[in-house]
């Protein structure tokens, strides 16, 4: 007897789970990437993320749409993903003595009904090496 009730349960998670992501929106997905780069010493996190804003601002597509958090180690911007489905991206600026850690994160605005196409990684894969090669330049 408890067999069928546990078959019944595993059937039942299944298809509430599949109603979840049919009804309810599809599950917001970020892509994610780290760089660390060296640093000149003395070059503070506010220094290193007015740097990677700058080579965001450079980066010919995509473009920054706008700039919604700019402050001491931390930079959100937004663009225009591919489909209509805007594109968040999220950095964080850690610093140490000779290095700068560079940690950003990609993901839809707002939760769809569909994913986000590949939005996320393409932003993301559009904009590492620029911000990879930013801090680096000023060494």
């Amino acid at each position: 007897m408890s067999s069928y009730w546990f078959a019944a349960v595993r059937r039942l998670s299944v298809a509430l789970v599949a109603v979840v992501l049919i009804v309810g929106g599809a599950a917001v997905v970020p892509s994610t990437g780290l760089v660390e780069v060296p640093k000149r010493p003395g070059t503070t996190a506010y220094e290193v993320t007015d740097t990677v804003l700058h080579a965001l601002k450079g980066v010919p597509a995509p473009r920054v749409g706008e700039v919604v958090e700019f402050t001491h180690g931390r930079l959100a911007v937004r663009y225009g993903g591919p489909g209509g489905i805007d594109v968040a991206l999220g950095v964080t600026v850690t610093t140490d003595r000779d290095r700068a850690t560079v940690e950003m994160t990609a993901g839809p605005v707002g939760a769809r009904k569909k994913l986000d196409g590949g939005g996320s990684w393409s932003v993301l894969t559009a904009v590492e090496p620029a911000v990879r090669d930013a801090p680096a330049a000023e060494v």
